[in-house]
């Protein structure tokens, strides 16, 4: 048998045998080195980063095999039928494993976010603690430590609220009654901002108010955008909600009034005015 293959071999069959060698060799330590940079980064441990260049010398390594031994005229149909039948296995029972991996794989190449940022995803806001190959674990405000697939966060809507910056841009909505005075409302929100430590407000950083009214509810929404310091930011925003909540109340600034309340709107016009005198 051996004999019948060594008189088989010629010069193509050489060079195609040294050319699946080669390209099979650029494509390994192509791959090694995107997964070891990408591991540095995301500063995975360096036994899972052996554990996964060994699954893939693996992989590449059968595949150049049975491409040479196919160049080679040996008959391979029974060892890919029964490799092709055992990936299929293998597949079904790890299709999610594979799924976290490639997803992770895409979002660590795209640079979507980094170790320490500031993400959100759905209602889950947190900050980068750990990221692997499978996972990514957020730190959440209340010291919490969650744990995603990395399959969840490359087919979700996911915010990036610091993108690798010491700032976060907050959003602090506050809804008032229709009749309410809109201009000394966004005075005294802005007036809160200068009360508040770890609030960042230069002409590169300029907060915005916007202006939406609602006359089926009796209520207009005040929207506050600010950046802020991201170490401490929940601490911040929850200061600036608090400031703005005390001055609406010695302003005598009210909530939307209920519809059916709106027949004591002049007796509750004349008490306000009352207290502000």
């Amino acid at each position: 048998m051996y004999e019948s293959i060594i008189t088989q071999i010629d010069l193509p069959m050489i060079f195609s045998i040294a050319l699946i060698t080669i390209v099979s060799i650029v494509i390994y330590y192509a791959v090694t080195r995107l997964i070891t940079t990408t591991a540095q980064r995301t500063k995975i441990q360096p036994e899972k980063v052996d554990a996964i260049i060994n699954i893939v010398k693996i992989v590449i390594g059968s595949l150049a095999a049975i491409m040479i031994l196919g160049t080679l005229n040996i008959d391979i149909t029974g060892l890919i039928a029964g490799v092709g039948i055992g990936a299929i296995a293998i597949g079904f029972a790890a299709q999610t494993l594979i799924s976290n991996f490639i997803s992770g794989l895409l979002l660590f190449f795209e640079d979507v976010f980094d170790h320490g940022d500031y993400i959100q995803v759905g209602d889950v806001i947190g900050r980068v603690v750990k990221m692997s190959f499978r996972t990514t674990q957020l730190a959440t405000i209340d010291g919490n430590i969650v744990t995603l697939p990395n399959n969840l966060l490359a087919s979700n809507q996911l915010i990036n609220l610091t993108d690798g910056k010491p700032e976060i841009l907050l959003t602090i909505r506050e809804t008032i009654d229709i009749y309410a005075n809109v201009l000394q409302a966004k005075r005294l929100m802005l007036e809160a901002l200068t009360d508040t430590n770890g609030v960042i407000m230069n002409d590169d950083h300029k907060p915005v108010i916007t202006l939406d009214q609602e006359s089926g509810l009796w209520s207009t929404t005040l929207t506050l955008y600010v950046t802020a310091v991201s170490t401490n930011w929940h601490l911040t925003q929850s200061q600036i909600k608090e400031t703005i909540k005390h001055k609406f109340k010695a302003a005598c600034i009210l909530p939307p009034v209920p519809a059916f309340a709106r027949i004591r709107i002049p007796d509750i016009q004349k008490e306000l005015n009352q207290l502000q005198e």
